[in-house]
């Protein structure tokens, strides 16, 4: 079966099964698409899913980033927000009219 008709059976884009065919899991985005991709392949090739999804599992676990500790969120300066100087502005400003 060519990559197109696959392509038109499963609904799965050309170039997922070309990452897919290439063994480019990482490319498929979260490990959950390349799972659900390689599951409809299977099936509608009538392959023995189990296998290919361990071998899929394990491609990702090898490529997998080391988890880390969120990095701690950057405190903001205390700056007032752009209507409350704006606000401040016009009420000093008419104070100023309104005494002088």
């Amino acid at each position: 079966m060519s990559l197109d008709q696959l392509a038109a059976r499963t609904r799965i884009g050309r170039t997922h099964l070309e990452w897919i065919e290439g063994a480019r899991f990482d490319r498929c985005g979260a490990p959950i698409y390349a799972i659900g991709f390689a599951r409809a392949i299977a099936r509608t090739l009538e392959l023995a899913e189990t296998p290919i999804l361990a071998s899929i599992r394990a491609g990702h676990a090898e490529r997998a980033p080391c988890l880390q500790a969120p990095p701690r969120p950057v405190r903001r300066a205390a700056m007032p927000s752009l209507g409350l100087a704006t606000t401040a502005t016009l009420l000093l400003t008419l104070l100023g009219v309104v005494r002088g």
